[in-house]
């Protein structure tokens, strides 16, 4: 039986949870049957002939790993197959075992994380990736620092397939009243825009400080939308006070995907400064709703914009202050970046995401021979 571990799906607009959600509601239309495991009612027309259960909302403490591990696993048996799409799965698993692998943030830059985090994914996950069936990561960056930090992976075995977007969501179709409406209730006018998760990582600090020496040389305020995980918003609400920037910058700390949209659709530029990333999704769903981007030079990001957003080094503020200020003052450079990312966005889908996946489960579900 094809069961579903969904248990990482969170409240808020995550890339992760995102990924979860759109992939799960595809794939429970392409099989008859199955077992979804999640701790939200967050999942949409899941057909009649597939289960829900509900788990109690956990954190990656001692007692989801206790719930993970141990409880999880005697629900499951050797003739199942399980897919995790997140890089969390029960060690003692006997069956088969997909799983996707969105990045190896922790291996790449471990003095930003926790020695937990660290621990789990040189040790855990190593274990999982080596039983695993198949592993399906989200870009070939992924896969190189896959094949980097664990040589003895099989790379046979490595699928890579791209994320999606929703496009009926994230589109050029711009409802005038609504983004208005969702600026007045923001105090927004004009604005540069950055959503995700708010970590050193991510490397918001940077925008911030590249933001604090424009905010005299345009009408833009900047909004950040996503949740704090490690401790920044410390430093970033004390920054924003001693140069007087309370007025220029907005925090949102989460969304739902129907009002993310309008954040979106109003923004002037969109930047995503992150030290190391998988994938980047946030910056697709911009491209796709034509608003210019600005990312870091880092290898996810070469990767999925292909020459569609204007890069910056990310330890490097300066550099991102005078690429701001390029794109908001050279309209043809502005418009010439809003084409190619119109372009570029239009090669990411859910659906062939979704196609790409069941083919790796119906390989696993009429394979005989695995152990």
């Amino acid at each position: 039986m094809l069961k579903i571990n969904a248990t990482q799906v969170k409240e808020g607009y995550s890339g992760v949870g995102v990924y979860s959600i759109k992939v799960i509601e595809r794939l429970a239309k392409k099989f008859s049957s199955g077992v979804i495991y999640t701790c939200l009612n967050s999942f949409k027309d899941i057909p009649h002939s597939w289960q829900v259960k509900h788990v109690k909302i956990i954190d990656r403490d001692l007692i989801r790993w206790i719930w993970h591990h141990f409880i999880f696993s005697f629900k499951l048996s050797k003739k199942d197959v399980l897919y995790c799409p997140f890089s969390e799965a029960p060690i003692w698993f006997g069956g088969k075992l997909i799983i996707t692998v969105h990045d190896l943030m922790p291996l790449n830059f471990p003095e930003k994380h926790s020695a937990k985090l660290k621990y789990y994914y040189s040790n855990i996950l190593l274990k999982n990736l080596k039983k695993a069936f198949s592993i399906i990561v989200i870009s070939e960056t992924t896969k190189r620092d896959i094949l980097k930090f664990f040589p003895e992976i099989d790379e046979g075995k490595i699928n890579v397939i791209y994320n999606g977007y929703e496009k009926k969501v994230f589109n050029t179709d711009k409802d005038l009243m609504l983004i208005d409406n969702f600026k007045k209730k923001h105090g927004l006018d004009k604005y540069i825009l950055y959503v995700g998760r708010i970590t050193k990582i991510k490397n918001v600090m940077c925008l911030i400080k590249a933001f604090s020496n424009i905010k005299d040389k345009t009408k833009c305020n900047l909004l950040i939308i996503g949740k704090d995980e490690s401790g920044v918003m410390s430093e970033a609400n004390d920054f924003i006070s001693n140069n007087s920037m309370q007025d220029r910058v907005r925090f949102i700390e989460r969304l739902e995907e129907t009002e993310v949209q309008y954040a979106f659709k109003g923004a002037s530029l969109f930047i995503q400064p992150s030290l190391s990333e998988g994938f980047g999704l946030p910056a697709i769903e911009a491209m796709a709703c034509g608003i210019p981007c600005i990312l870091s030079d880092i290898d996810a990001f070469r990767e999925i914009s292909s020459g569609a957003a204007l890069l910056f080094n990310p330890a490097n503020e300066n550099e991102l202050q005078e690429k701001i200020l390029l794109l908001l003052n050279n309209e043809s450079l502005y418009n010439g970046y809003k084409e190619k990312g119109l372009k570029r966005s239009n090669d990411f889908d859910w659906d062939n995401t979704a196609d790409e996946i069941s083919k790796v489960i119906n390989k696993a579900l009429s394979d005989k021979n695995h152990k």
